[in-house]
């Protein structure tokens, strides 16, 4: 008996696809048609644990492994209640890191309720754990969502290639000729948008953004005198993120490392005062923070300046409402 799900895939590829199986669909417009018909007492933890546990017996399998009795819990909420676990994860993907985001949040937020449901959500979270797709692809969401920090995604796991064992930050931070030749390979790939590739990519652009930061600040008062005109680079990654979903041109090819420093943004006069600036006459490399511009090639800045970045009234960067072409 194996406590593994069978996870959804791509075709011809090995990345989960979010979307629900049409026998999950039809159960998840059964209940949306019934739900206000049918009652449903929640079980207690105990009782959930000691159903599991007659089902693995009852399979042939081991009532004292955790991971099998997890695996054969019940969900005890939302459109596939009264499944299993592991049934979820096989059917799902995409609903299963919507909950567990959720609650992560929750917790993060200070929840600590141990109510039926909160423990059937926390064992929900013990089972996604256990495997390196679904811990990175909540992560991936949160990421673009701009709740996860970049230094969060540490200790996730490459998950491809010779790579798959190792941790994001053990090829970025490693001195080896071997990891840094990688590295800089990764950096200027074009990879397909929601991939454990592009969630990489993703994690070591946001470092080198961070690193870069905190060069072209004074080491004793780096934190004191962060400019408040550039947005923290958590929402900048996550926006970078989601042009990169959204656009429906391909970005310019990456070339080399970019040459000499642009020197800073000087802010532009309205036509008035109290007026934003005129963005006609402005560039859309101007509108990057500094840091974007001494990492990415001068060829994208001018247009993931224009997709990303508008200036208030007063000159300072603003992330737009909404993305522009």
């Amino acid at each position: 008996m194996d406590f593994s799900p069978v996870f959804p895939t791509q075709p011809s590829s090995a990345e989960l696809t979010l979307q629900p199986s049409p026998y999950a669909s039809r159960l998840a417009q059964a209940y949306h048609r019934q739900r206000s018909a049918v009652a449903y007492q929640v079980k207690m933890p105990e009782r959930v644990r000691e159903e599991a546990k007659a089902r693995v017996l009852q399979a042939g399998g081991d009532p004292e492994c955790w991971q099998l009795v997890l695996s054969e819990s019940e969900l005890q909420f939302g459109q596939y209640r009264g499944q299993t676990f592991k049934w979820l994860l096989s059917h799902d993907v995409g609903y299963t890191c919507a909950i567990l985001v959720s609650h992560q949040k929750e917790r993060e937020g200070g929840n600590t309720s141990q109510s039926p449901l909160s423990a059937n959500k926390d064992a929900l979270t013990s089972y996604a754990q256990l495997f390196p797709q679904m811990t990175g692809a909540i992560q991936q969401r949160r990421m673009r969502e701009g709740t996860l920090s970049v230094r969060g995604m540490d200790q996730t796991l490459v998950g491809f290639g010779a790579r798959a064992r190792e941790t994001y930050q053990s090829p970025y931070e490693s001195t080896s000729s071997e990891s840094q030749t990688y590295v800089q390979w990764l950096r200027k790939q074009k990879v397909k948008v929601g991939s454990r590739m592009h969630t990489l990519q993703a994690y070591m652009l946001g470092r080198d953004m961070a690193a870069q930061q905190t060069a072209l600040q004074p080491p004793s008062s780096a934190a004191a005198s962060a400019d408040p005109s550039e947005p923290l680079d958590d929402v900048l990654l996550a926006a970078a993120m989601e042009v990169d979903s959204q656009l429906v041109r391909d970005a310019p090819p990456a070339v080399s490392p970019p040459g000499p420093s642009l020197p800073p943004a000087v802010p532009l006069a309205g036509d008035g005062p109290g007026q934003p600036a005129n963005l006609a006459s402005t560039s859309g490399a101007e509108l990057l923070p500094m840091s974007w511009r001494l990492t990415l090639p001068e060829e994208q800045q001018d247009w993931l300046g224009w997709a990303l970045f508008t200036r208030g009234a007063g000159g300072q960067l603003v992330l737009t409402s909404e993305l522009r072409r």
